[in-house]
């Protein structure tokens, strides 16, 4: 694509560029679908499922050895059963904003 053409990186970061998006398209995909099996299986809705986990979560978590993990689960957000696409979205973001780094990085060596 001419967007990576236009990047300044060199053949070996654009591969890895491209391998990143590509395994974090599919690992977002194949979660979404193997958590969705499993609410079908249970007979149960997302929202119940996912009130299980953060109860899960707040039952297992050991706060000294988790004490991030365990305020974030005290919080109630695991609780939430959060549309996909905002979470796809919200990483592929995070992941671009990490692309777009290395790219001004490439650009200010030159």
């Amino acid at each position: 694509s001419d967007l990576l053409r236009r990047t300044g990186l060199d053949e070996e970061q654009k591969m890895a560029v491209i391998l990143l998006l590509s395994n974090y398209v599919r690992t977002h995909a194949t979660m979404e679908s193997q958590i969705d099996a499993a609410v079908r299986a249970a007979g149960r809705t997302g929202d119940e499922v996912m009130a299980g986990y953060g109860q899960l979560l707040r039952a297992l978590l050991d706060p000294r050895q988790f004490p991030e993990l365990t305020a974030v689960a005290a919080s109630g957000v695991m609780d939430k059963n959060d549309p996909w696409d905002e979470n796809f979205e919200f990483g592929l973001d995070r992941v671009l904003d990490g692309v777009d780094a290395l790219v001004r990085s490439v650009a200010s060596q030159d």
